[in-house]
């Protein structure tokens, strides 16, 4: 954990102001998913890349990691990831003394796999289901029966409106909501 306070301590005297406005802290991962690098020193950049290149090697690439920099509480997370759609945070705790590579050597990366492998399969697990239990959606007929207005209405406004993919949707406990998305 060592090497993460010393380049943590760096970006807070060389780059004050590198953590993104409304951010907690200066985040990088392995992914690269939010990583906002772009305000350190050439120097500490470089430096910053080759810890990670040394993660990546350590860190077994179902897993990935997030540093968070820039604050006086810097920390690695490290996440199971089962494809692209589950995720589960480890809990592990690392002394802040010690380099960060001897211990993550001795993460139970095993123990990880099967915790969240167990909550991942969610999807697995309702397509079983979906064999035992009768469906209950109502036929297009009755929507638009007891929504035809709401149908109506939603149509013609969202038909102008083609930079966008529009959803109308019903929820029992919510009723009729819209969502758009760019197209």
């Amino acid at each position: 954990m060592k090497e993460i306070i010393e380049i943590n301590k760096r970006i807070m005297i060389e780059a004050p102001n590198a953590v993104p406005k409304g951010d907690d802290c200066l985040f990088v991962s392995r992914d690269g998913k939010g990583d906002a690098t772009d305000k350190l020193p050439p120097a500490v950049k470089d430096d910053l890349k080759e810890l990670c290149a040394k993660l990546d090697a350590v860190v077994p690439n179902d897993f990935n990691y997030v540093l968070c920099l820039g604050d006086y509480n810097p920390n690695i997370i490290l996440e199971f990831c089962d494809g692209g759609m589950a995720r589960t945070n480890c809990g592990e705790s690392f002394d802040p003394q010690l380099s960060i590579f001897a211990q993550i050597q001795k993460v139970d990366w095993g123990k990880h796999r099967t915790f969240g492998m167990a909550g991942s399969q969610f999807f697995d697990g309702m397509r079983g289901l979906s064999e035992e239990i009768e469906p209950n959606l109502p036929v297009t007929a009755e929507i638009q029966k007891n929504y035809g207005v709401e149908l109506e209405a939603f149509a013609k406004t969202k038909r102008q409106e083609q930079s966008k993919i529009h959803l109308l949707k019903w929820c029992e406990d919510e009723g009729v909501t819209e969502n758009s998305w760019p197209a």
